[in-house]
């Protein structure tokens, strides 16, 4: 892993709240990015298996529906982990702010609103409850720590 996404993903480590979204980072990251192998083959002419000109044209479309992966390059990394804080940082605080006045303006009178993930085994990980009372000051130090995050990454 290159130095600057080492360094932001250091940066993640130290927020426990949000360990969570460091692990899905950390996957992907060791995922790579999947793409079919027609696309391997015309982005990397080297790959001499795909590019093969002994194969049959029948072999050639056979093997292209297959699928693989390469790695994340630098630039890649750091526009993910920028474009994941930036949805759990403004984005996710948004809807939900949006969602709660909408619910408020329709009459309802629940004071919490539960999100369950829709996988058994992940309800304890992935479940949490938020307050249907919009909280624009949360909404704001939510998007302080994004632009903390972003210009701590920039420096």
């Amino acid at each position: 892993m290159d130095e600057t996404s080492r360094a932001a993903l250091d940066l993640l480590r130290r927020d426990d709240k949000i360990d969570w979204v460091l692990s899905h980072l950390v996957s992907s990251f060791s995922e790579g990015i999947a793409q079919s192998a027609k696309e391997r083959g015309s982005l990397a002419q080297v790959d001499f298996q795909l590019a093969s000109f002994d194969m049959t044209s029948k072999e050639r479309t056979k093997r292209e529906k297959y699928e693989t992966s390469r790695p994340y390059e630098e630039a890649e990394k750091l526009e993910l982990i920028t474009f994941a804080l930036h949805e759990v940082f403004v984005t996710l605080p948004e809807i939900q702010a949006a969602t709660a006045k909408a619910l408020t303006e329709l009459g309802a009178t629940s004071t919490r609103i539960e999100f369950d993930a829709p996988d058994d085994e992940e309800r304890t990980d992935g479940s949490y409850a938020v307050d249907v009372a919009p909280n624009t000051e949360n909404l704001a130090d939510l998007r302080q720590r994004f632009a903390s995050f972003t210009q701590k990454l920039e420096s």
